[in-house]
């Protein structure tokens, strides 16, 4: 390894401001650049939301993300490793539908978030390690990097796929797609950090931990900030941080290759609190930096909860649902949105 030089591969040195990022804060011992540990197994994951599950179709309405997980290239390794951590990098596929509840009016809904759509694909860094904090008895961690490069509006496609599955499902045809959001391109750089702060052993061979988690979003179609936790209860409980299944900042991969193995079969409760804070959302509101165009006053204050049930088969395969209940995102919402959310992971 001390031979070769990460300028050699390109992928590497636009990653290095995310690397630098993420390496700054200190970690617990300090490894030797050949000593780059084992690599994380390579996975594909897929997850569907769509708010059928809850009997409805406005709003957040569709969703379907696709991740390849691979290890890192040598070079961005060692220089993990050169801090104590180890990384591994996915590749992903996204596409989300958002629409009023009146899918019948060929005119804007002004009352009523606009017809908008999000394309994108992107790449993610995970980096995870010692506690950087020195908490009594240390405590696990995982950031996340995402960054993701796509197009809002007309050319994210969310038109003809909407149209599509709902004349496959014989549903309403939705009309006023002329008047979604205006076309642009769109890129987006998002972080989260999560710590393992407890975990536990119950009766009956349960076991329980709690991961919260803080984190940030920057780009042309959100700017936000975030904070929650995630609690799980079950058995067979990965040694993993969680797994944010609906999360667009996270994929559920194993995290800690050298860690023993959980049992063969796994299965668990997962409940889940978040709250964002934001400046601007694209898909709401339009762009600050592009005027015309339906838009709403959004809500500067969103809470997320969830509850959901996974099934983990040998820690090659997991197959999860989870219920999400979101308070209003624009002024004038009715109520609280819902929506379902399938995820499937093979790893290989």
């Amino acid at each position: 390894m001390t031979g070769r030089s990460p300028r050699r591969w390109r992928p590497a040195v636009a990653l290095r401001g995310l690397v630098a990022l993420a390496l700054c804060a200190p970690a617990p011992a300090r490894a030797d650049a050949d000593e780059v540990g084992p690599r994380p197994a390579r996975a594909f994951a897929l997850t569907l939301d769509n708010d059928i599950f809850a009997a409805s179709d406005k709003h957040y309405t569709s969703g379907v993300r696709l991740a390849l997980g691979l290890p890192a290239p040598r070079p961005l390794v060692a220089r993990a490793a050169a801090s104590g951590r180890t990384c591994d990098l996915a590749l992903v596929f996204g596409q989300q539908i958002f629409t009023p509840e009146n899918l019948t009016s060929s005119h804007p809904v002004e009352d009523d978030r606009p017809y908008a759509g999000w394309l994108y694909g992107g790449i993610v860094l995970r980096l995870r390690g010692g506690d950087p904090w020195d908490l009594p008895g240390g405590r696990p961690v995982l950031d996340t990097f995402e960054l993701d490069v796509g197009v809002v509006g007309p050319g994210s496609l969310a038109d003809a796929t909407q149209r599509t599955v709902h004349r496959l499902l014989n549903a309403t045809e939705p009309a006023g797609w002329e008047h979604q959001v205006r076309h642009g391109p769109a890129i987006q750089l998002s972080w989260v950090r999560r710590v393992r702060l407890l975990h536990g052993r119950l009766p009956l061979g349960l076991e329980v931990d709690l991961t919260p988690h803080v984190g940030a979003t920057a780009g042309t179609v959100v700017c936000s900030a975030r904070a929650g936790a995630t609690v799980r209860l079950g058995w067979g409980l990965p040694p993993d941080f969680g797994g944010f299944e609906d999360d667009p900042v996270a994929l559920p991969l194993p995290l800690d290759p050298a860690a023993a193995p959980a049992p063969g079969l796994g299965l668990w409760l997962v409940a889940r609190a978040d709250a964002r804070a934001s400046i601007f959302d694209v898909l709401l509101e339009n762009s600050p930096l592009r005027s015309g165009g339906h838009g709403v006053q959004r809500e500067p204050l969103v809470g997320t909860f969830q509850l959901g049930l996974v099934l983990s088969l040998r820690e090659r395969v997991l197959l999860g649902y989870t219920h999400t209940v979101r308070t209003p995102e624009f002024e004038g919402q009715g109520g609280p949105d819902m929506f379902g959310s399938l995820f499937l992971q093979v790893g290989f």
